[in-house]
Order: C-alpha cells, then sequence, then structure tokens
C-alpha cells in the first residue's frame, strides 16, 4: 500500500464505526421507553448508550471525511462531508432494509 492510501482505510474504518455509533445511539433513544411513568426519559443509561454514540458517530463522520480528503488531494472539506455523511446514512437505511426483509423472511413480521 502506498503512503496516499493509509488516510483513505482509517477514513473507510472510521466511516464503519461512525455507522455502528448511529445505529446504536439513535435505537437507543428512540425505540426504548421508559419502563413506567415515575421513570425518567434522561436517565444515565439513555445518556451513556444514546446520546454519547450519536454525538461520537457525528465526529466519526467529519473524522473519515477529514481523512479522505487528505488522501485525495483536491476538493474541499465540505464536498467530502456531505460526501461522508451521505454514505453514512445510506449504508444504515440499507442495513435497516436488511433486518425487515430478514423479519419478514423468518415471520417475525407478519
Amino acid at each position: 500500500m502506498t503512503k496516499a492510501s493509509w488516510p483513505k482505510v482509517f477514513s473507510v474504518i472510521s466511516g464503519a464505526a461512525a455507522c455502528l455509533c448511529l445505529y446504536i445511539g439513535p435505537t437507543t433513544l428512540l425505540l426504548l421507553p421508559p419502563g413506567n411513568d415515575e421513570q425518567i426519559y434522561w436517565d444515565g443509561f439513555r445518556v451513556a448508550y444514546g446520546v454519547l454514540p450519536t454525538i461520537a458517530g457525528a465526529g466519526l463522520i467529519v473524522l473519515a471525511a477529514w481523512l479522505w480528503s487528505r488522501g485525495v488531494g483536491h476538493g474541499s472539506l465540505r464536498t467530502y462531508l456531505g460526501s461522508a455523511f451521505s454514505a453514512v446514512v445510506g449504508a444504515l437505511v440499507l442495513f435497516w432494509i436488511v433486518l425487515i426483509v430478514i423479519a419478514h423472511l423468518t415471520g417475525r413480521i407478519p
């Protein structure tokens, strides 16, 4: 591998980590309701497993865009940031579609 391709490799790794963080964080925030009326919504569990991974995922998207722009050498960071965000959102949507198809095929969703 050449010296110029290492930033691209680390960019892909940080993009994959951003996908994981942005899958875990919002899923915890949106799909796990409080257990009863007395339980507050913003407890320590939601902050640790919902808010922090979401913020980390956003930071990893910025890191992935910055690393990719360093590896390519031309274009603005804004362009690569938009591309990285689109790629991560596309990967998350594709992942959810695959989960829905698997749930239909296994009979978990009628």
